[in-house]
């Protein structure tokens, strides 16, 4: 931890300075709930859920989550969101409906409306203010709008004016993974309980006893953790490559902890923490978020607790992303022409492998082996490029073990694959350092590298190779990963076919060209000791 002497805000603004009284705030929170807490683990996780900071967890806690299914409770979003304003609405609705004179008199459902929206709001603040808590928050405010003028808080057509609202606010965010989900899952949900709720006018029933009522909440909980883990199972496999099938097992123990507990226990701790009196509220804290670890270990070690699948085809994400809505819009008997392009899409063949990988600064170059497996060159550097297309083959490997997988065969800043198609050749940064401090002329340096990738198909280097190794069927250096950014090598039956990152953005107004060296360093700001250049006369 890091102690914070001075935060420099001496002739602030007024909003700097509520932002400094804000970020103190949660630095308060955060430590009367680490010292009020014995086990650090569930004060680690306590002050992830209601300051947003998440930099205590231990990565082996977090990764126990999310092999559990439950990565979502890490991320204060809807869930959180409207665990804090729903409490808020009923607790409200429920006090003032005590008073005859208020419950006939006074509008209590939008009174409770309206405290629910200032509870959401400064939950938003306290929590740090993130882009999936933002999102969440635009979606509260469609809600608490629709009860202010008396129409249906949750439906389809809130659902789609929320999603309007934050596209016209942020654009980029249909791309964004939390995006995607947030609004699947929700889609989904509204689509099964309109259907629902449809059949039950529809069916006259006696009032559910007790045991019935706990069947009917055990059963319900079930049904939305199956249809959000369903919706949300595609934008997952598609920017993540990781499933978790026991996560219904996961949620079935840690919602109601986390929904009927943890989060009542945080909120009237932080509600009594100014008056000192919190302690009574971290004892019920804290063995829920024990109860939530214990049970999350329990899943995580499950066998086939976390499932890798490839990195599947864009055609086939369109096909099954089409199919889901088509099955939530549609009231019809061509709601199940949905269940065909889900199909379709499953069949679909995965995004093909690249046999050549080379990220944009040729840190790192792999090639995939005999066994399909990609073995990378030897070194440190490029380990979140080579992390991440393991991830994409659905290769639990770490970059480590790729790098140790053998086949390359290196020397003097040269490394060499011999595989089946071709012999690939890597030219490293060292190479080019140690040809210049020979000091020879350019023609020199060039008969040096045309040796070194003779009889190479592709040729990768970190360095400007101006001319040279024009033999190869495939020449990579600096200039074309500088351009272009990553490159992406296959060997086809008709030749060799090379893809870029920046052939994947496509020319458009929002994919900026990189900029030369000289206007990156135009654009620097001068440093803070540096004195200003003397006038000339």
């Amino acid at each position: 931890r890091v102690e914070v002497l001075s935060d420099g805000c001496v002739n602030c603004g007024p909003w700097l300075r509520a932002q400094r009284e804000l970020e103190r705030a949660r630095r308060a929170i955060a430590a009367t709930l680490r010292a009020g807490m014995t086990d650090e683990r569930a004060a680690a996780l306590a002050v992830a859920l209601l300051t947003g900071s998440r930099g205590g967890l231990e990565f082996a806690d977090r990764d126990t989550i999310r092999k559990a299914g439950l990565a979502h409770i890490l991320a204060i979003s809807g869930l959180h969101l409207s665990l804090v304003a729903g409490g808020v609405f009923w607790l409200v609705r429920a006090v003032l409906a005590l008073s005859p004179f208020a419950a006939l008199r006074w509008p209590l459902r939008r009174i409770a409306a309206g405290a629910a929206f200032a509870a959401g709001a400064g939950y938003l603040a306290l929590s740090g203010n993130s882009v999936a808590t933002q999102r969440a928050f635009v979606m509260l405010c469609v809600v608490v709008l629709a009860v202010l003028l008396a129409r249906p808080a949750i439906s389809m057509r809130n659902l789609a004016l929320a999603a309007l609202v934050i596209l016209l606010l942020s654009p980029h965010e249909v791309v964004n993974a939390g995006f995607q989900m947030s609004f699947l899952a929700v889609l989904g949900l509204i689509a099964a309980y309109e259907a629902m709720r449809w059949r039950r006018r529809n069916v006259e029933r006696p009032p559910p006893g007790v045991t019935r009522r706990v069947a009917l909440y055990v059963g319900g909980l079930v049904l939305s953790t199956l249809i959000a883990s369903a919706m949300t199972a595609l934008p997952v496999a598609a920017h993540f490559q990781r499933l978790a099938p026991w996560g219904v097992l996961g949620n079935l123990v840690a919602l109601p902890v986390l929904a009927f507990v943890v989060m009542p226990a945080g909120l009237l701790a932080l509600l009594f923490m100014p008056l000192g009196l919190a302690a009574p509220f971290l004892w019920p804290l804290e063995h829920g978020l024990r109860l939530i670890f214990e049970f999350s270990g329990r899943v995580a070690a499950l066998p086939g607790a976390e499932r890798l699948v490839m990195k599947p085809a864009g055609v086939a994400v369109g096909l099954m992303a089409a199919g889901l809505i088509w099955l939530a819009l549609r009231r019809d008997g061509w709601r199940l022409a949905g269940l065909g392009l889900i199909g379709i899409g499953l069949l679909w063949p995965p995004a093909p492998r690249f046999d050549v990988l080379a990220d944009g600064r040729a840190d790192v170059v792999a090639v995939g082996d005999e066994h399909g497996r990609l073995a990378a060159t030897p070194g440190r550097r490029g380990a979140f490029a080579l992390g991440q297309w393991l991830r994409h083959d659905a290769d639990a490997a770490s970059p480590r073990a790729a790098r140790a997988r053998g086949g390359w065969r290196c020397g003097g800043g040269v490394c060499r694959f011999a595989s089946g198609r071709g012999e690939v050749v890597a030219l490293s940064r060292n190479l080019e350092k140690k040809l210049v401090e020979k000091g020879y002329d350019n023609s020199w340096m060039k008969r040096k590298l045309n040796a070194a990738c003779k009889d190479a198909a592709v040729v990768v280097a970190a360095f400007p190779l101006r001319g040279a190794c024009a033999s190869a069927r495939v020449v990579i250096d600096r200039f074309d990963l500088w351009r272009d950014g990553a490159h992406g090598v296959r060997f086809e039956a008709d030749g060799i076919s090379v893809e870029t990152a920046r052939g994947g953005q496509g020319a458009r107004p929002w994919a900026l060209p990189p900029l030369p060296r000289s206007r990156v360093l135009k654009r620097k700001p001068p440093a803070a000791n540096m004195s200003p250049p003397a006038a000339r006369p």
